[in-house]
Parts: C-alpha cells; sequence; structure tokens
C-alpha cells in the first residue's frame, strides 16, 4: 500500500556550498516504493551490489541488486511541467556517490538566463555533497570515470560536455567542450583514460581525460 508521506524534496547542508538555495518547503507527495514514472537512466556500481535509477517522476532511488530492495530515495527540487524531471544518474565506481540531473527546478524565471544545477548525494547518508552548475541546459547524461576521479555530464541544447574533478572536491570550473551542434544524450569512459560522447549533431567525440580542473575539452577524434 502506497504511503501519504512529507517529503523535502532537498536538504542544503554546510558541504553544498552555493548562493541562492533551492526552496526549503516540503511537498506533499505519495511515496510509492517504487518509481511512478518512466525510468530515464540506470547506473550500477562497479561491484555489482547497488544500482541507481533515474526517472520522470523526479526521483532518483538506490536499489541492493541481490535482493531488489529500495535503499533510498532521492529528492531533487521539483516544479510544474518538466521541472524536476530527473534524466540522468551516476554512482561512483565505490558506490558512495549518486550524482542526478534533468530539468533542475531551480531556474524559473524565464526572463533571466538559464540555470540548472545537477546534485551530488551521499548514498550511506542520504545527505547532499554539493550542487553541481549552473549550467544553461538540462543534463541529458553523467558518469563516473573508472577511477572515481571525474565526474562527466552531457547536455541539452547544444551545450556540450562538462567534467567535474573529485580531487578539488568537486568545486572547480569543470572543464568543458561547448562546440556541440545539438543535444548530447550519452556518454561512456574507457579504463585507458579516455570519454566519448554522442550527440544529435550527428559525430561521436573522443576525448583523453583532462590532467587538471579548468581546462578546455578538444576532441582527439570524431
Amino acid at each position: 500500500m502506497a504511503i501519504l508521506v512529507w517529503l523535502l524534496c532537498l536538504t542544503i547542508t554546510a558541504s553544498a556550498q552555493s548562493a541562492d538555495p533551492p526552496d526549503q518547503r516540503p511537498f506533499l507527495r505519495i511515496e510509492a516504493g517504487m518509481h511512478t514514472g518512466i525510468i530515464r537512466r540506470i547506473a550500477v556500481s562497479e561491484d555489482g551490489r547497488l544500482m541507481a535509477t533515474a526517472s520522470d517522476d523526479k526521483t532518483a532511488r538506490l536499489w541492493s541488486l541481490s535482493d531488489g530492495k529500495l535503499l533510498r530515495t532521492f529528492c531533487v527540487p521539483i516544479g510544474g511541467a518538466n521541472d524536476g524531471k530527473i534524466n540522468a544518474v551516476a554512482l561512483s565506481p565505490d558506490g558512495r556517490l549518486l550524482a542526478a540531473g534533468g530539468w533542475d527546478a531551480y531556474w524559473r524565471d524565464q526572463s533571466k538566463p538559464v540555470e540548472m544545477y545537477a546534485y551530488l548525494f551521499d548514498t550511506v547518508s542520504g545527505e547532499l555533497v554539493r550542487r553541481l552548475g549552473p549550467q544553461p541546459a538540462a543534463y541529458m547524461d553523467m558518469g563516473f570515470s573508472p577511477d572515481g576521479r571525474w565526474l562527466a555530464a552531457t547536455l541539452s541544447g547544444a551545450q556540450g560536455l562538462r567534467l567535474w574533478d573529485a580531487n578539488s572536491g568537486f568545486a572547480e570550473p569543470p572543464p568543458a567542450d561547448f562546440d556541440y551542434g545539438d543535444n548530447s544524450f550519452a556518454l561512456a569512459f574507457d579504463r585507458a583514460g579516455h570519454v566519448a560522447t554522442t550527440s544529435d549533431d550527428g559525430f561521436v567525440r573522443l576525448y583523453n581525460l583532462p590532467a587538471t580542473s579548468g581546462e578546455t575539452m578538444t576532441p582527439i577524434a570524431t
């Protein structure tokens, strides 16, 4: 049976620094113990114990793969229509961090430039670790490098690729490639130090991972 509960859609902790934090008011929602919308992405921890899912129901969820049990539900700021739908989810290789992003409800004033955030959570405590952004478009896919150092995201609206560095606490300006002609819906890392992306502009791009934060990303092959 579904349980009617108060869900605080986002809790800002001291480590989740950013100006103008999201609305702190809770929303009354029905918690069904499962997704109630389309699941857009899944991610699995390196040891195969955990799976994360992202959904149009505006939640990300963490599951135990050994028994299928729901371990935790993660909420982001929500609003009407698409605001709060989660397109992308990623798990760090050790399963300790979950990143979720999509159509962020933080940006609501359409007279201002688009500002969308992704959200990085601690899977053990459930606390928000950091907001990532703002970026000028929705997050379409996210993934961690095999060593856990880099968190990558591809964006809608020809906004390309971003990478955040765990060594800086995900705080430094991310290395980026803005030179895309359309939405970028998918990315993948290999173990040799590369990340690849796809785009509706017709190109698959391959990159070397940067040495430091703040670099401009240039494909080594397309």
